[in-house]
């Protein structure tokens, strides 16, 4: 088991898999796609051969065509695959970018939530270009946009509330696959979820 003293050194050892395992998998998918793109030929080949052949030699090109067919089926996971190793690297480098200060302008602003009469969101900094809510907008829904915008403007939250919201973080802090999980998931569309949707889900 790896041993890690920084969040840092995490984020770095999961990306630098995560670059591996892509780098692996664009083989593989370069290697299908040519098979596929061989038996392609050899089917149209055989086919466009048989005009000129005796009756049934047309069958021949079944066989091309048919491993044509296995290879298509089976290009779709390792194409899956390649995707998701890409979004959990990206999501290691958005997560770097944090740590060492590089967030600015990348991230979402969170201004579309902000009541126009709130007291102290905009000269605080809480939100748009550069603001905390852009650091800290690691949300991949918009009714986890709104529940970070709600809390964030929140004048009377309560002792109790603030810590239960501090434990949740320290539990999910050391779930890293799930959290991966579900940065992949909010980057492959759940980003467009509303809230209607979570509660009605």
């Amino acid at each position: 088991m790896e041993q890690f003293s920084t969040p840092l050194e995490v984020y770095r050892y999961r990306l630098a898999r995560r670059r591996r395992s892509e780098a692996k998998l664009s083989r593989r998918n370069n290697a299908v796609a040519n098979l596929r793109l061989v038996m392609f030929a050899a089917a149209a080949g055989l086919a466009a051969w048989s005009l000129y052949t005796p009756e049934f030699a047309w069958l021949w090109a079944l066989i091309p065509a048919g491993c044509f067919v296995l290879l298509a089926w089976a290009h779709g996971p390792v194409l899956q695959r390649w995707r998701q190793v890409g979004l959990g690297a990206s999501h290691y480098c958005r997560g770097i970018d944090r740590i060492e200060g590089r967030w600015q302008g990348r991230g979402k602003t969170g201004e579309e939530h902000v009541p126009g009469d709130h007291p102290y969101a905009m000269d605080l900094d809480l939100f748009g270009t550069g603001s905390l809510f852009e650091l800290m907008g690691t949300t991949i829904t918009r009714f986890g946009d709104e529940t970070l915008a709600r809390w964030m403007c929140d004048q009377n939250a309560s002792v109790e509330d603030i810590e239960e919201r501090q434990a949740a973080v320290e539990e999910l802090a050391p779930l890293l696959d799930l959290r991966e999980g579900l940065a992949i998931d909010g980057d492959g569309g759940a980003s467009a979820t509303t809230s209607e949707d979570m509660i009605n889900w």
